[in-house]
This record gives structure tokens, sequence and C-alpha cells, in this order.
């Protein structure tokens, strides 16, 4: 009886000094962070050396005008502007700019939470302010690195002048058309923690989605081109035909459409299964790869009165299937090797993983390497399905 009252209070006192946490914040003190743009100040000649010697660094020109999109609780149902608040700052570097945001509102900012990152194209093409930015965020624990990231094609300040479609909020908006990149081959989804990774192990290279804006009448968003970056710095933006290839070659493909011309129709060829195998034929005089790709899917439209359900007919349009896929692998290859003068189609990391000799072989030249590489492609599709057909 005695252990038991001795156990019963020192449980007691354990409860009583342990009812809390420390750094506990009420929720209704906080300050939700839905989105951050991040955008460069432009230099001013007048004042570009000015403070210099002044040993006060915050008093010096700002570099980086950061703006917070903030929810505002008591307007979020009713959609529209009111319910984000937007707080733009400048400051010399992101730790500045959460610093700053934490001055001029009464509430704690909250960025577990925090679902969008733009980043304008001009930063992606400061090298030095890139990799701060992409630094600080790796580093920050508070952070949300499943957050999307986008490069904005264009002035910031035009963000605001698109009415979202179909949603209450922007943020929602541009992560929804990036979700729909699982259905779509025309456009590719990146979280903040894939950006970190990529660059990481790809010595500074990737490929982040560009968010370009329509303001007009109709004013509206769209996500279908890459902006390819290179030693950390934006090298070119990669037009949307060549998407297709990208996600094929890199393993991102998952569903999406192919248009192709059979004896005049022009029939859409919709994919839901894409599998990728590379060989290394080759390396004595230079890389020759040899890459199959299976393609499985359905015909979603032909011609009317034209009859699909025999199996020459469809053998047929397998093969125009594979010859235009093969097409279209060749020219975007060779765009990459001649235009680009660079691989982003997954050569380096699978040579460099299944035939680590020969990648330490030309390692030193890779690029070089790739745009001398002889690549043959080998289609195979398969059409599952072709809808109700008659007899």
């Amino acid at each position: 009886m005695r252990l038991k009252n001795i156990t019963v209070l020192f449980l007691t006192l354990i409860m009583l000094f342990t009812s809390g946490c420390w750094d506990m914040v009420e929720i209704e003190k906080r300050a939700f962070i839905t989105s951050i743009v991040i955008d460069i100040i432009e230099k001013n000649e007048e004042n570009e050396g000015e403070n210099e010697d002044n040993p006060f660094c915050e008093e010096k020109p700002k570099r980086i005008m950061v703006t917070f999109g903030i929810i505002n609780p008591s307007k979020l149902q009713e959609g529209g502007e009111g319910g984000i608040i937007r707080q733009s700052v400048e400051a010399a570097n992101l730790p500045d700019a959460m610093e700053e945001l934490g001055g001029r509102i009464s509430r704690l900012p909250f960025y577990g939470h925090t679902r969008l990152l733009i980043l304008s194209e001009k930063l992606v093409r400061d090298k030095d302010l890139f990799m701060e930015v992409v630094d600080e965020f790796q580093r920050k624990p508070i952070i949300n690195l499943q957050m999307k990231i986008v490069v904005f094609k264009g002035k910031t300040d035009e963000i605001k002048e698109v009415d979202p479609k179909l949603e209450n909020l922007q943020t929602a908006y541009i992560t929804g058309i990036l979700d729909n990149s699982k259905v779509l081959s025309n456009t590719i989804s990146m979280s903040l923690h894939q950006l970190i990774t990529e660059l990481r192990n790809n010595d500074g290279a990737t490929a982040i989605p560009l968010l370009e804006s329509k303001i007009g009448k109709e004013s509206e968003f769209t996500i279908d081109k890459l902006a390819l970056i290179k030693d950390y710095k934006l090298l070119r933006i990669l037009d949307s035909k060549y998407i297709k290839t990208y996600k094929l070659l890199n393993g991102e493909f998952v569903n999406g459409r192919k248009l192709i011309t059979y004896k005049g129709i022009v029939v859409p060829f919709y994919i839901f299964t894409a599998k990728k195998r590379t060989w290394l034929e080759n390396d004595e005089e230079g890389l020759k790869f040899r890459v199959k790709i299976l393609l499985e899917g359905d015909i979603e439209q032909f011609k009317f009165e034209k009859l699909l359900f025999d199996p020459k007919v469809i053998a047929d349009v397998e093969k125009s299937v594979d010859e235009f896929v093969i097409k279209e692998l060749d020219a975007a290859t060779k765009y990459f090797q001649r235009d680009i003068e660079s691989d982003y189609l997954g050569f380096k990391e699978y040579t460099n993983k299944y035939h680590y000799k020969v990648f330490k072989k030309y390692e030193g030249n890779w690029d070089e390497a790739f745009k001398n590489a002889e690549i043959v492609y080998e289609v195979e599709a398969k059409i599952r399905r072709i809808g109700t057909s008659r007899e």
C-alpha cells in the first residue's frame, strides 16, 4: 500500500512539471503562411555602393522582395482577395525577411502548412541569391518541405491580378494545376524537398515547373513549360512539346495523352502505363545507349463507322503509335544534345548507378559525352481498350 501511494505521488509530480510545452503557441496566436513569393530588387545606380563602410548591415541596400500570403481566418470562407493577406517585405536574405515579417503582424508566423513557393525568373538567373535561398530553406526545420515550387516568368506583381478558377485562393488554384500532372503529360510537379535533393545530387542541375500568367479579360495561370537549371542558375526555358520526352525518360510519366495520325485520322492514344529500360551497349569510342519503352493505353476516339475491333487494324494503329513516339523521342533528344547541350534525360543518373566505371571515365566531361552519344529508341505500344464497337 505504501509503495502504491509513493507511485501515485511520483506520477502526480511528473504531471505537474510536464504539463505543457515551453515553446507552445496557441493556434489563435499563429499566422498561417500559405505561400511565399521571392523576387530580386533591382539595383539602383545612385545607391548601389551606398553604406559599404557602415557597420550596421541592416541599413545596407536590400536584395530581395519577399511576399507572404497569410490566411485571414475571418474572411477565408468568403473567398476572393479577403481570404489572403499579402505582406511584402524588403530584406537582405530570407531569414531577415522572416524576422521583418514578425515585426509587422500581430501573430507569430507559422510555416509548417505553407503550400507554395514561387521564385521569380530573375532570382533563378542569379546563382548566388538562388543558392542562398535554397540553403536557407533546407536548414529551417520549421519549413514545410512538401510545399510545391514553381518559377514565375514575368513581374511577380502580375500574380495577384489573376482570378483563381474554381478555387477561393490562388495557392489552391496553382497547386491544383500541379497536382494534375498525375494524369496529364504536359506538366510536372515538384516539391521543395525534391528540388533540394536534385540540386544536391546533380551538381546544381534540375528542371522546375514554369508558371506563367495571362492578364486580360480572361486572366489565368498556365504551367506547361520547364525552367532548366544548370550550375544553380537558369539555363533555358524548355518548351511544352519536349515535356513528354522529359517525363518518359526520367520515369515521371504516369498518365497522359499522345496524338498520332493514322490514315488521315488524328487518333488520341491515352497512355496509362509507361515503362522504360535502358542499356549501355558501347563505351569505347563514345557512349551508345539503347532505350526500350513499353506503352499501354486506350484508343479514345476513332472515326464513326470505321471498324476498330479487327486485330489487323489494331496492330496497324499500334505500329503508327510506335513510329510517332520514336520520331518524337529522336527529335527531343537531338534538341537536348545540340541546343541545350546538357543531359536532362536521365542518362547520367543511369550510368552512374549501373555502370560506375564507365561513368568515372566520362564524369569530368559528361555534357560533351552526352552531346556525342548515340541513343537508339525502341517503342512497343499496346492498345488494351477501344471502347464500344459494333459488328
